[in-house]
């Protein structure tokens, strides 16, 4: 009960966070959630295989249509990831891999918003850029931490 009551909990504060993030009026602004919120679930999006040299954490910076901020993407070996920027960027949770050369992210972020990242694929560095289905878009560059 305790779970399903914080799982309650957790989605009135994401839909109170909407317009922050893009679901009300004026510009639309995503707002980096707390650490301990939890992220939606998309449903899995195959982007390609995984290139185990690129699991583990990642910290650099994005910029576009929300402005600059500080970025962490975590890639994990089963595929699955979150990245997320601050300040007025919320965490995206889905997918990751590699196909030929290119790296790809997918997922979606507090809003429902779908956002794909892409960039030549490295184990070191990669640096690219974003899209998102509300028509948003930037670069981000990242380094492995």
């Amino acid at each position: 009960m305790k779970k399903k009551i914080s799982s309650v909990v957790a989605g009135v504060c994401l839909v109170i966070l909407q317009t922050a993030c893009g679901g009300g009026g004026g510009p639309a602004a995503p707002t980096a959630p707390l650490a301990s919120s939890p992220s939606p679930s998309p449903s899995p999006v195959v982007v390609g295989p995984i290139d185990r040299a690129l699991v583990g954490r990642w910290v650099g910076i994005l910029s576009g249509s929300l402005g600059p901020a500080e970025l962490v993407m975590q890639l994990d070996a089963d595929g699955s990831g979150w990245f997320e920027g601050t300040g007025r960027y919320c965490r995206a949770v889905g997918n990751w891999g590699v196909s030929g050369s290119g790296f790809t992210a997918q997922g979606s972020d507090c809003t429902g918003t779908v956002v794909t990242m892409v960039a030549p694929a490295s184990s070191t560095s990669m640096t690219g850029t974003w899209t998102a289905t509300s028509g948003r878009r930037g670069e981000f560059s990242a380094t492995r931490d």
